[in-house]
């Protein structure tokens, strides 16, 4: 108890004077990942507080175009489509458009890659496959309390690199 109450302290300190945080949390997605995470510690169940944890991730993530190859073999997709109904041509040529970008699992790993490394990166991916499973399968995991524990260090670690270094900031990126 003697040591948490000064970290906290010092905690509450930086945010409060910190350039480099009001700079970040003026940037509408880091705001709002950091409310996901603040909520995930109110949410009743394990796997509520898992899926708002990676919902942070998904909010963080890098966004950005498809390889120009890939773009190329979309583009010749959506030259294809023409040929459809009317209606369903529409709905192929939205989801087309959509994979213009990378996929929320590519743009997690670029982010958190960035931020935190390769190994961090590898250990979101199989807490993103998790998420999936459970969100899309109703799956769940027999470790997800630690599972909840990992995502809960890797999502700290990865507020705080972002809040605390302004050069993380942007970068020619999303975030």
């Amino acid at each position: 108890m003697s040591f948490a109450l000064p970290k906290l302290m010092q905690g509450i300190q930086l945010g409060a004077t910190s350039k480099a945080v009001a700079q970040a949390l003026s940037d509408q997605r880091i705001a709002l990942a950091c409310t996901l995470y603040i909520d995930s510690f109110f949410e009743t169940s394990y796997e509520a507080q898992f899926i708002t944890l990676i919902g942070v991730l998904e909010v963080l993530k890098e966004r950005g175009p498809v390889s120009p190859d890939a773009m190329q073999l979309i583009d010749g997709w959506l030259e294809e489509i023409r040929h459809l109904e009317v209606g369903e041509a529409q709905s192929f040529r939205g989801r087309l458009n959509f994979l213009k970008q990378i996929s929320l699992g590519a743009g997690i790993r670029r982010t958190v890659t960035r931020y935190l490394g390769s190994d961090r990166a590898r250990e979101v991916q199989e807490l993103y496959n998790i998420r999936s499973k459970l969100v899309h399968e109703g799956e769940r995991p027999l470790e997800l309390r630690d599972n909840l524990r990992q995502a809960e260090i890797i999502v700290r670690e990865l507020l705080a690199k972002i809040l605390v270094d302004p050069r993380n900031l942007s970068e020619g990126r999303d975030i």
